[in-house]
């Protein structure tokens, strides 16, 4: 896969790039919190932009990026997060906590699987 631009490398690209932009263009950068519990289409597209994010934040360290396993690391306790939040664990307990642990593992590596089995599309422009 090295030299092949994959739709997940292609969008943390593009969101380093949009950053700058509105950083230097004097532009607020608004983070939303998970308050609620959420559904499935919102759930599914939290886990892409957790993948998404840490791919963007890899982009733009300059001592080296992050392999794919540190990428997986970063992610993890994000997609955590939204899984803890979506509305299929509301109200529930975690009876095993490396099952979960696992679960979670996986929903990550099964969004950057789904992320990369994309094609890379263009940047939108930047007004």
């Amino acid at each position: 896969m090295a030299g092949k631009l994959t739709w997940l490398k292609q969008i943390g690209l593009d969101i380093v790039k949009g950053v700058a932009a509105a950083i230097t263009g004097g532009e607020k950068v608004i983070v939303n919190a998970l308050t609620a519990p959420g559904t499935l289409t919102s759930d599914l597209k939290d886990i892409i932009a957790a993948v998404r994010d840490v791919e963007a934040i890899s982009a733009t360290l300059k001592s080296k990026t992050l392999t794919g396993p540190e990428k997986l690391a970063a992610a993890a306790p994000l997609v955590q997060q939204v899984v803890l939040n979506s509305e299929f664990m509301y109200g529930k307990k975690i009876a095993d906590q490396a099952l979960f642990n696992e679960a979670v593992q996986g929903f990550t590596q099964a969004a950057v699987d789904l992320a990369n089995s994309l094609e890379a599309q263009p940047a939108s422009p930047t007004t």
